[in-house]
């Protein structure tokens, strides 16, 4: 019985051990960077041993360390190095900003928006706080939108209404993912409903003019659409 659960909670001992590799593991490679090192947890799908650390210097230094059959490794090339922990932290800040913004102030239901970068993640500045005017990649925005009527006349005027919005708040979006969603019953399952799709529509493409827009949105689905059959 003992055996089957150390199988999937790993053993104490072997915990001790492994914290004490990692702890040497940690000082011999990364001392200048003064990392907090977490409990150590057992993963029972590759018997691994390990270690979540963030450097109390470093907002965006955090990576893990593993202890697996006499060896340890860790992902801070990957993790650190490649600026994904800047651009999860960034991309949390940019969505939490817009989503606040359309849930106060954007007078139709979402049901779903998401704020995030798009580009090269090793353009960003390690620890560097969100400035949407100094952002070396895109600005991306998707949101869904609940509406009675959905055909291009009406994409374009919701999403010229956002774009407006948006840029009254001095953020300049670069592409647009919109949804227009049949308002469905609870019961129903999700995307069950007629839906009608717009996908990564460039924000340069958006003037005050509806009706041009709503050509260039036909012009963009349709170009889209034969993308995709390709």
């Amino acid at each position: 019985m003992l055996n089957f659960i150390n199988s999937f909670t790993g053993n104490p001992v072997s915990a001790f051990i492994a914290y004490g590799k990692i702890k040497d593991y940690a000082e011999a490679n990364y001392n200048d960077m003064d990392l907090e090192i977490s409990e150590v947890k057992y993963n029972f799908k590759n018997s691994e041993y390990g270690c979540h650390v963030q450097s109390r210097k470093s907002e965006d230094t955090k990576f893990y360390i593993g202890y697996s059959h006499g060896r340890v490794s860790d992902d801070y090339e990957y993790e650190v190095a490649n600026r994904f922990t800047t651009y999860r932290r960034l991309s949390k800040d940019f969505n939490d900003m817009v989503t606040n913004i359309i849930e106060k102030e954007y007078p139709y239901e979402t049901t779903l928006i998401i704020g995030d970068l798009l580009g090269d993640t090793q353009k960003l500045t390690q620890d560097v706080p969100l400035n949407l005017k100094d952002v070396p990649l895109q600005l991306s925005l998707t949101v869904n939108i609940l509406s009675d009527i959905r055909n291009e006349e009406q994409l374009s005027a919701l999403l010229l209404e956002l774009h407006k919005l948006l840029l009254s708040k001095d953020i300049k979006i670069d592409q647009y993912t919109i949804r227009l969603e049949e308002p469905m019953p609870e019961e129903s399952k999700p995307g069950s409903g007629n839906n009608l799709y717009l996908v990564d529509f460039p924000a340069k493409n958006i003037t005050g003019d509806k009706e041009a827009l709503t050509n260039d949105i036909r012009k963009h689905q349709l170009e889209s659409n034969i993308n995709e059959k390709k």
